[in-house]
Order: structure tokens, then sequence, then C-alpha cells
């Protein structure tokens, strides 16, 4: 999407800024919501946000997944609405809602699943405070994760030093995207 894309642009996160105005605040970054194509150059053009090059885009996003921030993203045929928000668990409408159903996954077109891979974790637990959903958790002295919680962010992925997590296509992610 970033490569194929002219105009990439950035602006602050509605939802931390509102938790900052609401006296509890956010060490995440902020200025990470963004919006491709003729939509960014219509917010840049009105100074609601801010251009960035292709390089500054990726830049962003790593900082985000450093962050523990879940990259969602809505691309709508119109052409029009190409955003990509980084949310979080804390100040995000949208994923508190998410995560308080009891099926997130059902919830979220999800297109892959994290797997384990049971030799090479240790255990350390670093995974799962990254986990916005509750999906990983230890049973028994292993890593586990449900399925019906887990939303394919990768999040957890960023944190294992065993390399013992990996996301997988589900069923529905082998089936080709299509327009509306």
């Amino acid at each position: 999407m970033i490569e194929n894309t002219e105009y990439i642009a950035a602006g602050t996160c509605v939802c931390r800024h509102m938790g900052n105005l609401l006296g509890k605040p956010s060490h995440k970054p902020t200025n990470n919501c963004m919006i491709f194509g003729e939509s960014a150059s219509f917010s840049v053009g009105r100074h609601f946000t801010k251009r960035l090059t292709k390089e500054e885009c990726l830049k962003v996003l790593d900082e985000a997944e450093e962050a523990g921030l879940i990259h969602t993203y809505s691309n709508r045929p119109d052409q029009f609405t190409n955003l990509l928000c980084n949310c979080c668990r804390e100040h995000c409408n949208a994923m508190k809602a998410i995560r308080r159903f009891p099926v997130p996954g059902q919830v979220i077109t999800t297109r892959y699943l994290v797997n384990i891979d049971q030799d090479a974790c240790t255990t350390c637990e670093a995974c799962i405070p990254r986990c916005q959903m509750d999906a990983l958790k230890i049973v028994d002295g292993k890593l586990t994760r449900n399925a019906d919680r887990c939303i394919g962010c990768g999040l957890c992925m960023y944190v294992c030093p065993a390399d013992a997590l990996h996301l997988e296509p589900t069923a529905e992610g082998l089936v080709p995207l299509k327009k509306c």
C-alpha cells in the first residue's frame, strides 16, 4: 500500500489527544494516524496533517510497533477513505469496545493468527503484556493462544527474544481480497 501511493500524510491521534485533554495522558507516540492518496493531499492542504515521504511513513510504523500500537487499516474502494491508525487499548474507543467483546477475533476481520513454536518458546512472558486482546497466557507451564481473542496484529512477535511467535494466514487469509 505504501509503495503504491504517491501521497501519504500523518496527523495527531484523536483518541490519545482526547485522553490527554481528559487528564488520562498517553505515553505512546501521537502523530501517527495516517491517510493516503487524495484525502491525504486534501488534509495536508488544510493543515490537518503533515505530508510524509515513504521512508518517514515506514519509520512512523516502526515506532508504533515498538510502542505496542496496533496497525488498523480502513480501505474502501472509493479511493477517498484510506486510513491507517495505530491504536492502543487504553485510548482507542474501537479497541476498548472490541476488547470487551468475548470473541474479538470475530469482530475484527483478521487474515492472520499468531502461532507458537513450543520448542523455541522459553515462557519468558514478554509477549503477554503486549497482547492487547489478552489472547496469550501461560497454562501448565506453556504459552497458549486463545484463537477467539487473537486479532492477528503481531505485536507479541516483536518482543519475543526466542523468535517463537509467527503469524500464519487464516483460511480467510488465503482468499484474495476484492473490492466491494
